[in-house]
C-alpha cells in the first residue's frame, strides 16, 4: 500500500508573503495586456484593472486575473480570477477568489499554501464557495468530484482541495481550469439550492392557505385585487 502524503499548512506570514510573491511571478509570465474591465459579482458590479490571458480563437473564453492588497478589514493578498466570452464586450464575471492572509494568520481567506513531507509547496483552497449565498461544503465537494486532502492547519486537522504544485510547469493552466470548473459547479449547486428553496416556499404557502380555508371556509385572494 502506497504511503499517504502528509501535509502541513504554511502559517508564518513572512513565508506566506514570499510564496505569494512567487505565485504572482509565475502568473505574470502568462497574463498581460492590463485593462480596466467592468465586472459582475454577487455583491454588485465594479470596475477592476485586470491582466488578460486570451484563448487562441474566436469564441474562446477570455480569462483575467488581478492582484492587490485588500484595502479594508484584515489585510490579505487578494487574487481575483475572471472570465467572459470573446465578443461580449468588457463585462466579466468573477469566477474565483484565491486570497491569503497578509497581517496575521487566520482561516477566513480561502487560499493556503501547504507543504508535503518532502517540503514541496502546493497551492490549495478551502472548499468555501458562494453563489449569491455561502454554499454547503459537502454539496460543493460532491458535485465537484474532488477528493480533499487533510493538512495540519496550525494544530487543527482541516480539509483542503489541492490545486497545483507551486513550481508545476502548467501552474497557470491548473489555476485557470480550477477557477472555471469551481465556478461552474458553485453556480449549479447554488441554482439547485435556490430552486429547492422556491419549492419549499410554495409548499409552505399552499399549506398556509389550506389551513386558512379549513378554519374559515373561505379561500384567500392573492394579488392586488
Amino acid at each position: 500500500m502506497a504511503d499517504v502524503k502528509r501535509f502541513k499548512v504554511v502559517t508564518e506570514i513572512a513565508e506566506i508573503a514570499t510564496l505569494h510573491s512567487r505565485m504572482k511571478e509565475r502568473l505574470q509570465q502568462s497574463f498581460s495586456d492590463s485593462k480596466a474591465h467592468k465586472v459582475h459579482s454577487f455583491e454588485g458590479p465594479f470596475t477592476e484593472e485586470v491582466l488578460l490571458r486570451r484563448g487562441s480563437g474566436a469564441g474562446e473564453q477570455i480569462l483575467a486575473w488581478s492582484h492587490r492588497m485588500s484595502s479594508h478589514g484584515q489585510r490579505r493578498f487578494m487574487n481575483l480570477f475572471f472570465v467572459t466570452e470573446s465578443g461580449s464586450g468588457n463585462v466579466m464575471k468573477l469566477a474565483m477568489q484565491l486570497n491569503f492572509p497578509a497581517n496575521n494568520y487566520d482561516r477566513r481567506p480561502a487560499g493556503v499554501f501547504v507543504k508535503d513531507d518532502s517540503e514541496e509547496v502546493f497551492i490549495a483552497r478551502r472548499a468555501k464557495f458562494t453563489s449569491g449565498v455561502a454554499l454547503r461544503q459537502d454539496q460543493w465537494l460532491r458535485e465537484f468530484g474532488a477528493r480533499p486532502i487533510e493538512a495540519d492547519d496550525g494544530g487543527e486537522i482541516k480539509e483542503f482541495i489541492l490545486i497545483s504544485s507551486l513550481e508545476a510547469s502548467d501552474l497557470v493552466g491548473r489555476l485557470c481550469d480550477f477557477a472555471l470548473e469551481a465556478r461552474k459547479v458553485a453556480d449549479q449547486v447554488g441554482s439547485d439550492a435556490a430552486e429547492k428553496h422556491k419549492v419549499r416556499r410554495a409548499d409552505s404557502l399552499r399549506n398556509s392557505l389550506g389551513d386558512i380555508t379549513k378554519h374559515t371556509g373561505t379561500t384567500p385572494r392573492l394579488g392586488g385585487e
